[in-house]
């Protein structure tokens, strides 16, 4: 076998172990902005996750930049691209792009020796998603979406479109507690997420407010659930600090490896970067990015 290909399946493999989705995703890598629940991510990124935890943006719209870098084991990066621009009051539009792609893979015909001359292979994989979101109430917000996947043409891989649909809600109680869930389909079966924050009063201390964070979420493909445990501080909506261990199924049981993440806010600019660790040695994630309002 080709060098590239068992490049590229090691990076998939590990990669897909990390994040159960459809199994039309060839390469895959976790791009967040926060430690905790994906179903309660806020901010453009939420177009990815759940489309129902974003609210209409306070601004008139937000742009989301992130640099997504991989394991160097795998040689894999990426590049997101999130907006959401409001509408009217109550309802917002979401567009995001991911590109995922491993770059100058050797081909051989005597593995592990390269081919002289031979010219390097690239490979890519591109995800464009669009969702609506409408907020019903002080508390309560819905959304949809709707995500095509480009596939990996370098090693067959094929096009899906998926579908999806969440909700949030937000309780009166001195724990402030927030929900979430989300669910996403395709031809290969659905994928589904769901998470609970509690921010209580109790926890708060002059300027700064403290939470706790739980996620789970699961798919035909992988036998048991994904888990995050995340706990969370925020000083004076300045300063946004993260800090967890996230849960996967593997081929040996759960594997249990650490999630931090941190955003300051300048102004009308946040600038954030978040490291997860990925199950089975593959190596971590560092996702640095810029978000501005407008």
């Amino acid at each position: 076998m080709r060098s590239e290909y068992l490049r590229v399946v090691a990076a998939a493999f590990g990669l897909a172990v990390a994040t159960p989705v459809s199994g039309q995703r060839v390469l895959e890598m976790p791009a967040r902005t926060g430690a905790g629940a994906d179903a309660l991510a806020r901010g453009p990124i939420a177009v990815f996750w759940n489309p129902g935890a974003a609210r209409a943006p306070s601004a008139r719209g937000e742009v989301l930049i992130m640099d997504v870098r991989g394991p160097s084991s795998t040689g894999l990066d990426g590049t997101v691209l999130a907006g959401s621009v409001r509408l009217d009051e109550r309802t917002s539009l979401m567009l995001g792009y991911q590109n995922l792609r491993i770059d100058d893979i050797e081909r051989t015909t005597t593995s592990p020796l390269p081919e002289d001359g031979a010219t390097p292979l690239d490979l890519g994989e591109n995800l464009f998603a669009v969702a609506a979101v409408r907020t019903l109430g002080p508390r309560l917000t819905i959304g949809a979406s709707v995500q095509y996947v480009r596939g990996a043409d370098a090693i067959g891989g094929e096009d899906d479109v998926e579908i999806g649909a969440g909700v949030s809600g937000e309780a009166e109680h001195s724990l402030r507690p927030r929900v979430g869930a989300s669910v996403r389909t395709s031809e290969d079966g659905a994928f589904w997420s769901a998470g609970v924050e509690v921010m209580p009063d109790a926890l708060r201390r002059g300027d700064w407010s403290l939470a706790a964070n739980y996620g789970a979420a699961g798919s035909p493909q992988f036998h048991g659930l994904s888990h995050r445990i995340a706990a969370g501080a925020v000083w004076r909506d300045l300063v946004d600090l993260s800090i967890g261990i996230a849960g996967e199924p593997g081929l040996g049981g759960h594997t249990w490896d650490p999630v931090a993440g941190v955003s300051v806010r300048f102004g009308r600019f946040t600038v954030g970067v978040l490291r997860e660790n990925l199950p089975n040695n593959v190596g971590a994630v560092h996702a640095f990015r810029l978000g501005t309002a407008f």
